[in-house]
């Protein structure tokens, strides 16, 4: 790829090598073909409508609805390999592309469909143009919802923007390249998925003790004993506020609900722990926090007892259905004299050991994939605002 920065020449600032030509202005209506045609309604037939999701998330099929509820409102025929945009929340990169999957449904008169003019446009370059920083800009000004929510604006206002675009062959160029990367992305979201579920049913057979571990001799290790979380874990409370560490600095970090927060010049436990959220949102999530760092108020600390290993309570706690617990009906709470009377299998401190170290090297395979998806992601999100005028 070159790198161009000429922007008085309408030029991207990554290019494929070999495309010279100045990228042109060029009206909606001048590259497309709006489908235009409604549907007869048949009151005695149902059909399935489509939607679009905000963010550029794609097509999602709403449930089938009779031709006698659909009445006078005015529908069309879902084409493949066709642009299509809900105009009411266009601001919020509501657009997406068309597949042979979705032919036979019907749309809103409010998700306008447009087909390609194809001596000058390639559809697929089109939306991804519009998932762009200027791309989301320029829908704004055609949606009430948007920019232009204060104005009479809609399907009219988008047929009249002008959005820069090259020749046909490099449109395609640049297609297929960012549909590449959508592959990679694709492949590992996959990967990530399939060992996330390696992973579950690896803990479901663990716990269910149809798989254990053997001792250094080939022996089997004693069976498991019944107790309550409480004989194995204790609980610490913290008393730090979000207010409290607002404008702070330092070198350890401080944890809330979502995770990291900031660093502050102190810090409440020296050990690696649990940090267990227990009010609000997301209560009962468990993470595990490395030494010299705190949590909000918000959290509990659960620490192991004795030579118990805490990375087999970190595994025994995300087992546990904390809904159970949960109290309060506008902020919900759980309570740690309620949780740890949960009874449990527990191995001897060896096993748990093992238990542990078999179960973390599948979160680091996990996370080594989610890092890698992630700086994929951010790839393509670069190339995004990079490769379009």
């Amino acid at each position: 790829m070159n790198n161009s920065t000429n922007s008085k020449t309408k030029m991207p600032k990554i290019r494929f090598p070999h495309f010279q030509d100045i990228w042109k202005p060029r009206r909606i209506d001048e590259i497309t073909y709006r489908i235009s045609d409604p549907v007869k309604v048949d009151e005695s037939k149902e059909y399935q409508q489509i939607g679009i999701r905000s963010h550029g998330r794609g097509i999602f099929y709403k449930p089938f609805v009779s031709g006698l509820a659909i009445g006078n409102k005015r529908v069309f025929w879902v084409k493949s390999d066709t642009f299509i945009v809900n105009i009411v929340f266009a601001w919020e990169h509501a657009v997406a592309l068309t597949s042979k999957q979705e032919i036979g449904m019907v749309a809103s008169h409010r998700f306008p469909m447009y087909k390609p003019n194809e001596e000058y446009l390639d559809i697929e370059f089109l939306w991804r143009l519009f998932l762009t920083k200027k791309g989301k800009y320029l829908l704004g000004l055609a949606s009430p919802g948007g920019a232009g929510r204060n104005k009479t604006l809609g399907q009219n206002t988008f047929n009249e923007l002008k959005v820069s675009i090259p020749t046909v062959p490099e449109q395609q160029k640049i297609a297929a390249f960012l549909s590449a990367v959508d592959k990679k992305i694709q492949l590992l979201q996959r990967k990530k998925e399939l060992l996330e579920q390696y992973k579950k049913g690896v803990m479901q057979k663990i716990f269910s003790q149809e798989i254990r571990f053997k001792d250094e001799n080939g022996n089997d290790y004693p069976e498991w004993v019944e107790k309550k979380l409480g004989d194995i874990t204790y609980k610490e409370s913290s008393n730090i506020s979000a207010n409290s560490i607002k404008g702070t600095g330092g070198n350890y970090p401080v944890y809330g609900a979502a995770g990291y927060i900031q660093n502050i010049d102190y810090y409440q436990q020296a050990g690696e722990y649990i940090a267990i959220v227990k009010d609000g949102a997301g209560v009962g999530r468990c993470v595990m926090c490395p030494p010299k760092s705190s949590v909000l108020g918000t959290l509990d600390t659960i620490h192991a007892k004795g030579n118990h290993s805490l990375g087999f309570v970190f595994r025994v706690l995300q087992q546990i259905r904390f809904q159970r617990y949960i109290s309060g009906s506008t902020i919900p709470h759980i309570y740690f004299k309620d949780y740890s009377k949960d009874k449990l299998g527990v191995p001897i401190n060896e096993e748990q050991s093992k238990i542990s170290k078999m179960i973390g090297q599948i979160d680091c395979k996990i996370q080594s994939i989610a890092d890698m998806l992630s700086m994929t992601e951010r790839f393509k999100n670069g190339l995004l605002q990079q490769m379009f005028v």
